[in-house]
């Protein structure tokens, strides 16, 4: 059996620290009785001892309050050591050594520190054993060799005078209580680490769809990006078309340009000529009338010599007429040409009006197919244009979109393979996690069906142990009858008479019939017991609630104690109820008379108010 040996403090509460203070106290068996004044020491040689052993403070106080006052000792530092013998269950003896210190600290709050603490455990051959708590749990190490467990410890055997009264508390702390002093806290633990678990898995569920619905959103955007990518394709292969039609169309207004401006040059080529020809005239019509004015003298020789000058003057004025017909040939025949050059050049101005139009509208075409070409090299992500001005840049920038689209499309198929890819992978995942939440759910509700099963088959065992138990009972006593029932035969054959077996055997009878009867008797008897049974619990359940209320009602008296003495002048120690009632009816009418008082003190008081109105008018009105 085990049991306390010595316990040796100092340092501790009014114990002093100095090796000459300590104080040992060695325990007799099977039972020591402390005995002494208030504050000699008692609780603190209780204190030392669940100290000792689990290693927990007393409860209430600060860690610095357990051990002794450094300004009492007038010293700086204090030392504290608790040193227990104690002997387990299986022989072998325990010593405890727990030490402690506090500094006290200038204006400030004292510092405590738990030193090293040691246990040294010696078997039957006088072996020892030493542990560290710096390499194990000392207080599970006691727990293990003492063989109880921390909460019998704490709740029963060192059960401070403070929470002594557990018991009373509510009854969710009086279940943990004895949850934790039976061991019954496992089946808690194991409901709550299930709980966990189960949290564990929701989380993990939540998680997982979490990660469904990103999948799912990242799923959406690609399908929209593939849309993005057909409507993009769609308009590139739109505005290619476009412009090839315009191209289609450029083709006839370039070549009607060209012609225009052949014609342009064509009609240079004749403004020049005329104004030659002009200029030649001018010539011949000032020579003309230089010639006239040249005429100053006039012929003053014979005739002879003027008919031949005549003559010589008709073969010059022939030739002259020739040459003057010639040139109104050629004169004629350059107005025929101007004409023509007139008529071809209104006929050129009419088409040159018209092939100004057809440019200004060829014009207005090209920059529209400019302006689609920077839309499309902006849609196409084209840098650095901002116009097109010729038709070299529009080639230029035609064929850069061509290579664009094409690259664009090339980006497109990887795109379009990665994204199968990414949207495999995601599928992948979509479906792993499916699975995986399918079977979370599934281990779930097997976990639920299992921990059902469980608490179904603990209740169907109970059941069974306690059949069982009652059957154990029976067969015991079956057995008894058996074994009496063998003697009393074995005795009937050594003393077999056939007559007198006879006459037994009519007594038996006779004594079965008179055994019915007993057993009726009995079952009504029993019956009668059980009814008689069920009012003693009854009445006991009613004992204990009075012995419960009885407890409350001195707790209650303790407390008020000081008011029921003023009032009665003594603390009753039998009829309480009678005396309350009794000192009730005595004050009731002295209660009555004060409660009349009191009416008749505040109608004066209503009366007065009243006056004090009715003057407090007269003198407003004087």
């Amino acid at each position: 059996m085990a049991g306390v040996k010595s316990l040796a403090v100092r340092g501790i509460r009014s114990f002093g620290p100095e090796e000459v203070d300590e104080q040992r106290i060695i325990f007799d068996k099977p039972l020591t009785l402390i005995l002494g004044q208030n504050g000699c020491g008692k609780t603190t040689i209780i204190e030392c001892l669940r100290y000792a052993i689990t290693g927990q403070m007393p409860p209430g106080s600060r860690n610095e309050c357990f051990v002794h006052d450094p300004k009492v000792n007038r010293s700086t530092e204090v030392m504290a050591q608790v040193k227990l013998k104690i002997m387990n269950a299986k022989d072998k003896q325990l010593e405890v050594t727990r030490s402690m210190r506090v500094t006290a600290l200038h204006k400030k709050k004292s510092k405590f520190q738990t030193l090293d603490s040691f246990l040294s455990i010696i078997d039957d051959e006088g072996k020892t054993k030493d542990i560290s708590s710096r390499c194990a749990d000392l207080d599970f190490v006691m727990f293990e060799e003492l063989g109880v467990s921390k909460a019998i410890l704490n709740s029963v055997i060192f059960c401070h005078q403070e929470d002594s009264s557990w018991p009373l508390d509510e009854g969710k702390k009086v279940k943990e209580r004895f949850d934790e002093i039976f061991d019954a806290d496992k089946y808690s633990d194991c409901f709550d680490r299930l709980r966990k678990i189960r949290k564990d898995y929701a989380q993990s569920l939540k998680l997982l769809e979490q990660e469904v619905a990103h999948l799912t959103d990242k799923k959406e955007d690609l399908d929209k990006r593939k849309l993005d990518m057909v409507n993009t394709e769609s308009k590139i292969s739109e505005n290619e078309l476009k412009i090839s039609e315009m191209a289609q169309e450029l083709k006839p207004i370039t070549e009607k340009i060209k012609a225009i401006q052949t014609l342009e040059k064509n009609l240079a080529t004749f403004e020049a000529n005329k104004e030659k020809i002009k200029a030649r005239l001018d010539h011949c019509q000032t020579q003309e009338e230089e010639l006239k004015k040249a005429i100053k003298n006039i012929f003053d020789g014979t005739t002879p010599e003027l008919q031949e000058k005549i003559a010589n003057y008709a073969t010059a004025h022939k030739q002259k007429q020739k040459e003057l017909d010639e040139s109104y040939k050629k004169n004629f025949s350059f107005n025929k040409e101007e004409e023509k050059i007139a008529n071809e050049k209104t006929s050129n101005e009419i088409k040159l009006n018209k092939l100004i139009m057809l440019e200004g509208q060829n014009q207005e075409k090209i920059d529209k197919r400019n302006k689609m070409v920077v839309e499309t090299a902006k849609l196409a992500e084209i840098d650095g244009v901002a116009e097109v001005e010729t038709n070299e840049d529009a080639d230029k920038l035609i064929q850069e979109i061509t290579n664009k689209i094409k690259s664009l499309k090339q980006d497109l198929n990887e795109l379009k393979s990665v994204a199968d890819g990414e949207e495999k992978k995601m599928q992948v995942l979509v479906d792993e996690s499916r699975d995986a939440l399918s079977r979370h759910k599934q281990k779930i509700s097997s976990k639920e069906s299992e921990i059902n099963k469980n608490k179904r088959e603990a209740n169907k065992l109970d059941r069974e142990i306690s059949d069982a138990n009652e059957s154990k009972v029976k067969l015991e006593a079956l057995e008894a009858k058996v074994n009496a029932a063998e003697e009393e035969y074995q005795q009937a054959i050594n003393e077999l008479n056939p007559e007198e077996c006879q006459q037994e055997i009519d007594d038996d009878n006779k004594a079965v019939d008179t055994h019915d009867k007993e057993i009726e008797d009995l079952d009504d008897k029993i019956t009668k017991l059980q009814k008689h049974n069920e009012k003693v619990k009854e009445r006991d359940m009613i004992e204990g609630s009075l012995k419960q209320k009885e407890k409350q009602s001195l707790v209650l008296k303790n407390k008020h104690k000081s008011a029921i003495t003023e009032l009665l002048g003594e603390m009753p120690e039998k009829d309480f109820a009678i005396s309350i009632n009794k000192y009730e009816n005595d004050i009731r009418s002295e209660v009555d008379t004060m409660k009349q008082k009191l009416k008749d003190q505040q109608l004066e008081v209503k009366y007065l108010h009243h006056l004090n109105k009715n003057l407090s008018k007269r003198n407003s009105y004087a």
